[in-house]
């Protein structure tokens, strides 16, 4: 077997639906359980790729498999295919990625308000277990049917902290195949700096872009503008014009480019939103 699947390929007892990703260290798959008859999504890493990413979605199963938590998106299954691939199985998002929804411009404020709870308790349950995610962005918020609408979850804890793990930072291998351990527009200052000293408070201010991008259509930074490591580090974030008064001092919190003048937890946050309404 090559690497890389076509739609309607078999592996295992998984037919192929949908081709999400494909490069030659990895794939994503949307599936279908010929025996079950239910969607997934499965995660592949070939065999022949660096060790270290098979050593990654085996941390990151073992991640999403112990957070058994309506808000985190589950990992069920973790297996090897017969030519050494290894593969993760997990919930299949029904609504898409919050990013899907993102089209430059603001979204409803019913949304903002689901994705935002779902996104802080989702969190909350992670961090009391000791993991910083460390990549919260919209690609990584799935939107699922649940009471109302939808329900968000968190996912891909492939890049996060461990403090069960002591000092040693076991995702810190993965620097070899990313510039960053994170996501430039997203990630805070202090992970910017020093990817291995961040704490609960970095995916606050990463919830904080991710809450300013529903709210306006746009970042609080351009990742891509010259001097913009130098405007993260000092702070120097877009104000909004157009973003309900509730949420003024809620970005203001979340964006402080010093992790001492934030929320320190999640449930902080969610105390401040229904404070002033926003949740």
């Amino acid at each position: 077997m090559g690497n890389g699947h076509a739609v309607g390929d078999r592996i295992e007892r998984y037919q192929v639906a949908e081709v999400f990703e494909l490069d030659e260290d990895s794939a994503t798959y949307r599936v279908y359980d010929l025996e079950s008859g239910t969607r997934h999504v499965l995660k592949l890493r070939f065999p022949d790729c660096d060790p270290v990413l098979h050593d990654a979605l085996r941390r990151e199963y073992r991640i999403q498999h112990s957070l058994q938590h309506p808000h985190i998106a589950h990992a069920s299954r973790l297996f090897s295919l017969p030519d050494g691939t290894l593969a993760m199985l997990l919930d299949h998002a029904s609504g898409g990625a919050l990013s899907t929804w993102m089209t430059g411009k603001p979204v409803a404020p019913g949304m903002v308000r689901v994705v935002l709870q779902g996104v802080l308790e989702g969190l909350g349950a992670a961090h009391e277990k000791g993991f910083v995610h460390r990549d919260v962005k919209p690609e990584n918020v799935l939107l699922m049917p649940g009471p109302g609408a939808f329900v968000a979850k968190i996912a891909d804890f492939g890049l996060a902290k461990d403090f069960t793990e002591g000092s040693k930072d076991t995702a810190a291998g993965l620097s070899l195949h990313y510039s960053l351990l994170g996501t430039p527009g997203y990630m805070s200052p202090e992970q910017a700096a020093d990817p291995a000293a961040v704490d609960a408070r970095a995916d606050l201010y990463s919830v904080g872009c991710v809450l300013y991008e529903m709210l306006t259509g746009d970042l609080p930074y351009d990742p891509d503008a010259p001097g913009f490591m130098l405007a993260l580090l000092r702070g120097e974030w877009r104000r909004p014009t157009t973003a309900p008064e509730w949420a003024k001092p809620v970005l203001e919190a979340l964006l402080s480019a010093n992790p001492s003048d934030r929320p320190r937890s999640t449930s902080a946050v969610l105390a401040m939103l229904k404070e002033r309404g926003g949740v």
